[in-house]
């Protein structure tokens, strides 16, 4: 034959079925990648319509090559399956077993259907339409008609059951996917061709045709691996060794069971989802949510499953944005197998003012092939606070050690300079009893004695903050005790509204009541010093309760074993000025004061704490710059063996 004529008729045999093979292709792979946007039923029913127009178009061709000799059957009339088929594959590797049963049946129904209704078609026509079919394929009998029919049916039946299994077959033997892709849609055109040509006037074009037709299966497995590798889309291992026969026996006697052991553990596994207290969530490359258990749609509400996430909701600690874009790059170019990726110290929005404390993790998974990220966020803010709390109590700790290290040096330090006072005093004293001591000498020893008595007051002071004073141990009425205190102080208050609560049938405690009185008054003389700056509503409130376990100041307390029935408080708060995080560090430490030169020793919250702390309590302050301050004494009540006398 002519060169020229060959290549030819190869051309007229390779072009119009390419073009036909790629567009096919290209349309059942655009279904495919937006599967997750319009569902799988497109895809279905693109293919369900290239199965039916493969039978309109295969059925009277085959009848007439099936029985005249030397009739040639159109290349093309199995060109249309690769693409079918294909994607059927395609869908077992990238979906599954379960997926790509629902599509054979699915497959299998329109091609009965198909040939039934044509059949009842042929059977109900009129005898002259029915003839004038019959003589289009070169006037055969009815029943030699259908019976071609039903043949060519048959063979389509063959091709969509079993190529699968064949396929599941060489996948199972570690066969590579595209080798194995070629191999099927192979066999697919030997079933076209079975029995469907008898060349005899061109012999030449039978050969020609195959060459043509390896070409097209090399360009179907070509795309096939161009799509998976633009889309990123991974071929699944397979592990099980079945044999044909028990792939087979596997695909049509246990679909029952298989489905029922899927329900099962699709209900285990939605069970651990659902019951975890973790958020966790599934987001594709397009920040869609797949998925999400029940703790994060109860957080975020039902409309946050299926929604896009199009807002930041991942914070650091600093509420700046996490880079999202780069953490989920670096997932994708990790060469790990499961790269995750762990951060600790986020916080949650919950919405425009609430956030949570979390740690997360964020790993790459794939579903359908393609990556996802998995989100699996721990709700840390019950454990932030407790570690702010532990931190806070050993802050505390330290601080309560500090005090009691300059408690023990003061204390030495004002027992040694009240000797020394003592021997001044006796030597004024003994001097104020010379009779010709002249004017001036007099002056000078009363000025002696003026300033040995405000020494002595000081060293009183130093001795009660290192708790060496001298206390007198009383039974003391706890609400006459701030009644007085509260009269005392009012004749200072001018211009400030001055409040006292007192809880009713509060317990007595024991103690000093005249060192507690002090104590009180330190307090409040400071309350109305700290409200020079607020001449708009200056409020004090003097408090007697008893404790309540759920406080702040109960949480301080030092030995986590008290029971707080046993404890009440006297509360003094402002809305003064407020007291700033580093000043409250030391303002219980001796001789540190705020106030200008002149106007404070710097002893009395040092002589406070330490006779608070001698009264087997403690003292802790809530203060907030701007707001206000709140002393808080928490004291013992008293036990039933302590001495009966009180004050009224």
């Amino acid at each position: 034959m002519d060169p020229h004529s060959l290549l030819s008729l190869t051309l007229l045999m390779l072009l119009p079925s390419l073009t036909e093979l790629l567009l096919s292709l290209f349309i059942l792979m655009i279904l495919h990648h937006l599967r997750r946007m319009f569902s799988l039923f497109p895809l279905y029913m693109t293919m369900d319509l290239f199965l039916i127009i493969s039978l309109i178009i295969g059925i009277p061709n085959f009848t007439l090559a099936s029985f005249i000799s030397g009739r040639y059957v159109p290349f093309r009339l199995g060109t249309l399956l690769l693409p079918l088929m294909t994607m059927a594959l395609l869908i077992y590797e990238t979906i599954g077993t379960r997926e790509l049963q629902r599509l054979i049946f699915g497959l299998v129904v329109t091609l009965v259907s198909s040939i039934t209704v044509f059949v009842i078609m042929i059977e109900v026509l009129s005898p002259e339409a029915r003839n004038a079919i019959i003589a289009s394929t070169q006037q055969f009998s009815t029943p030699v008609f259908l019976k071609s029919v039903f043949l060519f049916t048959f063979v389509h039946l063959v091709i969509v059951i079993c190529i699968p299994i064949i396929f599941q077959a060489f996948r199972n033997w570690d066969m590579p996917f595209h080798f194995s892709l070629f191999v099927c849609l192979g066999i697919i055109y030997v079933c076209r061709d079975l029995d469907m040509t008898s060349v005899k006037t061109l012999p030449y074009a039978h050969h020609i045709a195959w060459v043509v037709r390896f070409f097209l299966l090399l360009v179907t497995v070509g795309v096939t691996s161009l799509y998976l590798k633009l889309l990123d889309i991974h071929i699944k291992d397979k592990n099980s060794k079945n044999s044909l026969f028990d792939d087979f026996i596997y695909h049509f006697q246990s679909t029952d069971a298989m489905q029922q052991s899927l329900q099962e553990w699709e209900e285990r596994y939605q069970l651990i989802l659902d019951n975890s207290p973790e958020l966790i969530i599934i987001i594709d490359k397009e920040r869609n949510v797949l998925n999400a258990n029940a703790t994060a749609i109860n957080i975020f509400g039902p409309y946050f499953l299926s929604s896009k996430q199009t807002e930041e909701i991942i914070f650091d600690e600093n509420l700046k944005p996490l880079p999202r874009d780069q953490i989920w790059q670096e997932l994708l170019d990790d060469p790990n197998p499961h790269p995750f990726r762990f951060f600790q110290h986020a916080k949650l929005k919950i919405d425009d003012d609430n956030y949570m404390d979390i740690d997360f993790n964020i790993s790459r998974g794939r579903i359908e092939g393609e990556p996802v990220a998995i989100i699996i966020i721990r709700d840390m803010t019950e454990l932030r606070k407790q570690e702010k709390a532990q931190q806070e109590l050993q802050e505390q700790l330290v601080h309560s050690q500090r005090l009691e290290s300059i408690g023990v040096l003061a204390g030495g330090i004002a027992h040694d300079f009240n000797n020394l006072l003592h021997s001044i005093q006796g030597s004024a004293d003994a001097l104020a009893l010379q009779s010709n001591l002249t004017p001036s000498q007099q002056s000078l020893l009363s000025n002696i004695h003026s300033a040995s008595k405000r020494a002595s007051s000081l060293t009183s002071q130093l001795l009660a903050f290192a708790r060496k004073g001298k206390f007198h141990i009383e039974s003391i009425d706890l609400q006459a005790l701030v009644e007085q205190t509260a009269q005392l102080f009012q004749t200072t208050a001018k211009n400030i509204k001055f409040k006292v609560i007192i809880e009713p049938d509060l317990p007595t405690i024991s103690g000093d009541a005249t060192q507690l009185q002090q104590v009180l008054l330190n307090l409040l003389i400071n309350a109305r010093d700290a409200l020079s700056s607020n001449t708009e509503n200056p409020r004090i409130t003097l408090r007697a309760q008893a404790m309540r376990e759920s406080t702040n100041e109960w949480n301080q307390r030092p030995d986590k074993d008290l029971d707080p029935k046993n404890y009440v408080c006297i509360k003094v708060k402002d809305n003064g000025c407020g007291i700033d995080k580093e000043t409250q560090q030391k303002i219980f430490e001796p001789f540190f004061t705020t106030k200008e030169v002149g106007k404070g020793t710097g002893m009395g919250l040092a002589m406070a704490y330490g006779c608070i702390a001698h009264h087997h309590g403690w003292i802790t302050l809530d203060s907030t710059v701007g707001v206000g301050s709140e002393f808080i004494i928490t004291l013992p009540i008293e036990q039933p063996s302590t001495s009966t006398a009180t004050i009224s």
